[in-house]
């Protein structure tokens, strides 16, 4: 009996040692990730999610709450990107007030999405949107001639058809920023070359501008559900705000050609390893 006992003890004790909720991570290691982040999304025109997510989860952060914290590290991106594309003349402020528009509506549905899904289903959501946005920056030139589109002229002088695609894209981004807790900047930066006559570096700067209201309105969404951590998203927000703006600066001495690539490269390896991560 005794020693049956003793074995009961023993196993109790070793499940909870690996069931033990891990600790918060560290302020200063918060801010590393936001720093990282920040850079990376703001090269990319993204708000950087797609690199703070992954980073979260390794240091402990359950899958969801890592995708609600990530928007706040968005928000910052955007606004501090932003304003370095902007002190370039790069952001087209008419084009990110329509996404934003819509963005901002449709972000609290993704949410609402992102809660009703297991941890391992969204991680490997995630992981699969960003192999498949992975090739249409990079290809954008070839997606335009197969889509005939490649002569497109100004439709400056027809606001409908200026506006109702931006007012589309703003959709479709705001619902996945709140799903994946990305800015969308994966879905405006290869939706804007396609719907306008944009160059790359200004659809990076009106991505990044675009995703301020959209992210607000999904943290606000994502807190409801309680899957924000406050703690730790003080020092992304930080971090974030550094990295973004030092990329946005860093991006306006770089070609068009190698940032597509390296937008690329980056969903591939990111889309990759969240895919196959084992839950």
């Amino acid at each position: 009996m005794l020693l049956r006992a003793l074995a009961s003890r023993s196993t109790l004790a070793r499940r909870a040692l690996t069931t033990a909720k891990p600790p918060d991570p560290k302020p200063h290691t918060m801010a590393a990730v936001g720093a990282t982040a920040g850079t990376l999304g703001s090269l990319a025109g993204m708000g950087g999610g797609f690199v703070a997510i992954p980073l979260m989860t390794r240091l402990g952060v359950s899958q969801h709450t890592a995708h609600g914290t990530s928007l706040v590290g968005v928000v910052c991106t955007g606004a501090a990107g932003a304003a370095a594309y902007a002190a370039d003349g790069a952001v087209d402020v008419k084009a990110a007030a329509a996404v934003a528009a819509t963005g901002a509506l449709t972000a609290a549905a993704g949410a609402r999405a992102a809660a009703a899904l297991s941890a391992a289903t969204l991680s490997r959501a995630l992981g699969a949107f960003m192999l498949a946005v992975a090739p249409i920056v990079p290809c954008r030139n070839q997606i335009l001639d197969a889509i005939g589109a490649a002569d497109r002229t100004k439709t400056g002088d027809d606001p409908v058809r200026e506006v109702v695609p931006l007012l589309g894209v703003g959709a479709a981004a705001g619902f996945l920023a709140g799903l994946f807790g990305v800015g969308g900047g994966a879905v405006v930066v290869p939706l804007l070359a396609l719907a306008t006559d944009l160059d790359h570096k200004t659809a990076l700067g009106t991505s990044l501008c675009a995703m301020v209201p959209t992210g607000v309105a999904g943290v606000l969404a994502h807190r409801r559900l309680g899957h924000v951590k406050l703690a730790a998203a003080a020092p992304l927000g930080l971090g974030t705000c550094v990295g973004a703006f030092a990329g946005g600066r860093l991006a306006s001495g770089l070609d068009e050609e190698p940032m597509r690539l390296g937008f690329g490269a980056l969903m591939v390896a990111l889309g990759a390893k969240t895919l196959l991560k084992k839950p």
